[in-house]
């Protein structure tokens, strides 16, 4: 169950990634690598409250990006950051009940499937780019 608790932290790691992503328009050193952790947020929220509280976070680091810089800006980053980090952290949480008898055992997805996910989209994104 969804909480405000949950979508309030989501709103707070959105926000976070959204100005991770915008520091890069400074154009120092720094910046680039405060850049490449923009998705962290994101999963963090994701992975941590659930994918619930993960697509707020997108959301609003799609809305905070869009209204700081411009509806472009935001659809980039919700592109290139946000949308590729949600997608990677719900694979990782998918899971179902094992088939052997004990019902508290769970079947997570495969690793190496989402290893080659993350290697698709980061190709594409790249080729896009």
């Amino acid at each position: 169950m969804t909480t405000g608790k949950n979508l309030s932290f989501g709103a707070g790691c959105g926000a976070v990634s959204a100005l991770l992503f915008a520091v890069i328009s400074t154009g120092s050193p720094l910046a680039f690598l405060l850049y490449l952790i923009a998705p962290l947020p994101i999963l963090i929220a994701t992975l941590g409250f659930g994918y619930q509280s993960g697509l707020f976070a997108t959301l609003v680091s799609l809305a905070v990006t869009a209204l700081i810089f411009s509806p472009l800006a935001g659809v980039i980053q919700a592109l290139s950051v946000a949308l590729p980090s949600l997608f990677t952290a719900y694979l990782l949480l998918l899971g179902r009940p094992s088939s052997n008898d004990d019902p508290a055992t769970m079947e997570w997805y495969p690793l190496g499937r989402v290893l080659l996910w993350v290697i698709g989209l980061s190709s594409a994104l790249t080729l896009i780019g």
